[in-house]
């Protein structure tokens, strides 16, 4: 997965996307959405809180 990929399945889930929509977006496998997310910790109802967060952590790690 391309660092590309991964920014677009934060802001996907951000916006509210399922793992099937994002896959199907982006041309992968919903499993490689399901493991990212789970590692990013943007599995749970409140993922699109989590996102901005981690969003805020990596604009502020560059």
């Amino acid at each position: 997965m391309t660092d590309e990929q991964k920014q677009q399945i934060i802001a996907l889930r951000r916006d509210g996307a399922g793992y099937g929509r994002i896959a199907a977006r982006l041309q992968i496998s919903i499993n490689t959405v399901k493991s990212f997310c789970r590692r990013h910790s943007l599995v749970a109802k409140s993922a699109a809180d989590k996102v901005k967060y981690i969003s805020q952590i990596q604009f502020h790690k560059k």
